[in-house]
């Protein structure tokens, strides 16, 4: 009996829990929720500052879209990074202000969720030199800086470096994964269908290793960036390329001291050392001196309504996903399309960030860049890389503006078709089935290709290829067979794209919204700038908890163990077009930290 009444209460606690606690802490949640999205960004109140330092902390990265600030996003969000366009502006807003007595940075990308490009660094970069040259002093503040850390770092007046940090100087690198081996292991065919002979991405799933071709272009890609960042520091510190040279090959990876001895850096101190010199300098605020946090300085608005519209376009190109993680033809189209009817907006600019996708997507948003374009300016300018399917995009605009750091061209299409009989095979799993003709099963996943299928599909890809050259060309008023000679999958730095004609000119995001006011007759001070797309953190929250999307809740509450494999997944659900037809660069490629 006392088994019987212990299991009974068992039963009903398990019940009052299920019932009654969960649904409550659930709607507890839910209030704290609403209630922070509401509040806004409690604590990071917008400020006009009196006397002080502005400071920049390089771990809260650099994004190349515009987060959103309400509470929502900052609960379920990771990402603590201001965009390009954001930082620059209150860098050159700080020129202005005399109340801003210096700029102070410090930290490390290598500690930012929103690992930047040498490209975004490159702007940041610019926008500190512009407050240099307006009189104000920047300090920088390294521990163990990485090369990126140190490429901003090197505009600054004064460098400061921890005395027992490491300092690491070895120039770029570039890896790819390739899995052939690992398919052909695992039973998994893999046909890749392509039009660019050197269009390489398809390798990566049947090759063990680059090609001596790709491995030739990639090299002079990675020089070309390599070049203009060792140009560009050894102006800042008047060290001879040469010399900065030298240390790549000969230290690499060495101590503060060493980096002092080699000039590299100015003085070492230890943070509390560099927090009483900033207080002798520049005044006293509690036990530390007075700080401005960049996020927080006040914006300038202009009191026209007048509006030069930012869209941002990163990652990957796909026909529907998240407005914070894709470039999705379902957002973007619409969205282009009510700029176009807004008559404030006089001109735009597309800041693309995109190794590309769906050629599909490439071409939906592409054309209502063209029919955008028609009705008010629409100026490219290009980030980190902007290539393939985000370049297709792009030749609809009135003029292409990238970095010297930019990755791009990348002009073809492939397709790929996966199999998995061989590895169903080995496991005693056989397919069979009825069907009404030839080509209807096409594409299946229990077989590979036939070769009239792959013909099939040969004809598709090479049509899309065409279409590709054909805008290629009439954007950039090349010959047909030109154009073909750069349309073979090769990719380009920024530099070589303006000598072969693929951009217009080098320039930041600064310089394309200035060409967009010139365009659109507007005068400087004259006009506002409006960022887009604007994510709505309730639909994506929503989508969530329908399954349609698993972002926000599977990073709170996936283990670490799986993780790894839910971004394997992410991977090759890039690939999951129905069309099947891609235009995208074959690596994503950042620093490596």
């Amino acid at each position: 009996m006392l088994n019987f009444i212990s299991r009974v209460l068992a039963n009903l606690v398990s019940l009052a829990i299920f019932f009654v606690v969960i649904p409550a802490l659930a709607i507890l949640v839910v209030v704290a929720v609403l209630i922070v999205g509401l509040s806004g960004d409690q604590g990071q109140k917008m400020i006009t500052p009196k006397d002080g330092v502005l400071v920049y902390d390089m771990s809260r990265g650099i994004s190349e879209f515009k987060n959103s600030s309400d509470g929502l996003a900052r609960l379920f969000s990771s990402s603590r990074a201001m965009s390009t366009y954001d930082l620059c502006m209150r860098l050159a807003t700080a020129a202005k202000n005399k109340n801003i007595k210096a700029v102070l940075i410090y930290g490390s990308f290598d500690s930012a969720s929103d690992y930047p490009s040498s490209a975004q660094v490159a702007e940041l970069r610019n926008a500190l030199l512009e407050y240099r040259q307006s009189g104000g002093k920047v300090t920088a503040y390294l521990e163990n800086p990485s090369q990126l850390d140190y490429y901003l770092a090197s505009c600054a007046d004064n460098i400061i470096m921890n005395p027992f940090g490491e300092f690491t100087f070895r120039g770029l690198s570039l890896q790819m994964p390739f899995v052939g081996d690992a398919m052909k292991k695992y039973g998994v065919d893999v046909q890749v269908i392509k039009a660019g002979a050197h269009k390489s991405f398809g390798e990566m799933f049947t090759s063990a290793k680059m090609s001596d071709f790709d491995k030739t272009r990639m090299r002079a890609v990675i020089d070309s960036l390599w070049t203009n960042i060792l140009a560009e520091i050894s102006a800042s510190r008047k060290i001879p390329t040469g010399t900065l040279e030298r240390i790549v090959d000969t230290d690499a990876v060495f101590s503060a001291r060493k980096a002092k001895e080699l000039k590299l850096v100015d003085s070492l101190m230890y943070y509390d050392e560099v927090v009483e010199k900033m207080r002798k300098d520049y005044g006293e605020d509690g036990e530390s001196f007075p700080q401005i946090p960049v996020a927080r300085l006040s914006e300038v608005r202009a009191p026209s309504a007048d509006e030069i519209a930012v869209v941002y376009m990163r990652s990957e190109i796909v026909e529907s996903g998240k407005v914070s993680e894709f470039t999705s033809s379902e957002v973007y189209v619409p969205l282009l399309r009510s700029l176009r009817t807004d008559d404030f907006v006089k001109a735009v600019v597309l800041r693309i960030d995109s190794g590309g996708g769906s050629a599909y997507a490439s071409e939906a948003i592409r054309r209502e860049v063209e029919l955008l374009a028609k009705k008010k300016p629409v100026i490219a300018s290009f980030g980190g890389v902007a290539a393939s399917g985000a370049y297709w995009i792009a030749t609809a605009a009135n003029k292409i503006i990238a970095t010297p750091q930019t990755i791009t061209g990348s002009i073809g299409v492939f397709s790929l078709a996966f199999s998995g009989q061989k590895f169903a095979g080995d496991w005693g799993v056989t397919f069979d089935g009825v069907k009404t003709s030839k080509f209807s099963d096409i594409g299946t996943l229990t077989r590979p290709m036939t070769e009239p299928e792959i013909a099939k599909m040969k004809v598709m890809v090479d049509d899309i290829y065409d279409a590709f050259i054909e805008r290629v060309s009439k954007s950039r008023k090349l010959g047909v067979q030109e154009t073909r000679k750069l349309a073979d999958g090769s990719v380009y730095s920024g530099v070589a794209a303006l000598k072969l004609k693929l951009v217009d000119e080098l320039g930041d995001l600064g310089a394309a919204i200035n060409a967009a006011a010139m365009r659109a007759k507007l005068k400087s001070g004259k006009y506002n700038i409006g960022q887009y797309p604007r994510t709505d953190t309730v639909k994506e929250i929503l989508a969530d908890l329908s399954g349609e999307e698993g972002d926000y809740f599977a990073r709170l509450f996936i283990p670490k163990s799986a993780k790894a494999y839910a971004e394997a997944a992410k991977t090759f659900a890039k690939f999951g077009d129905r069309r099947r037809i891609y235009a995208r660069i074959p690596f994503d490629f950042v620093w490596e930290k």
